[in-house]
């Protein structure tokens, strides 16, 4: 099972990825076996980093993963996505 989170922006992608480190790190039956977990934005990384992750969200190798609207596109496939989820950027009105 998959799940993907889109965030607006680069740096909420990057920032909710190092949340979910601290939160994997904080529960200790995931401490033994640790999910795997990806980050995907159009801006940051080298195109065979982001190939490799691709490929590895195809193949169900990454458990969750966090990314901008990179994850949207057409050359990004999931073996077996179970939940996804967006942030809004939106202020406090």
């Amino acid at each position: 099972m998959q799940g993907a989170l889109v965030a607006p922006t680069e740096v909420l992608a990057q920032q909710h990825y190092k949340l979910f480190q601290s939160w994997i790190a904080q529960i200790p039956t995931l401490r033994k076996k640790p999910p795997v977990l990806e980050i995907l934005t159009l801006g940051s990384g080298n195109d065979r980093e982001k190939a490799e992750v691709k490929d590895s969200l195809k193949a169900g190798k990454v458990n969750i993963v966090v990314g901008t609207h990179a994850l949207l596109q057409h050359s990004v496939g999931f073996r077996k996505l179970g939940i996804a989820g967006a942030i809004c950027a939106c202020g406090s009105i």
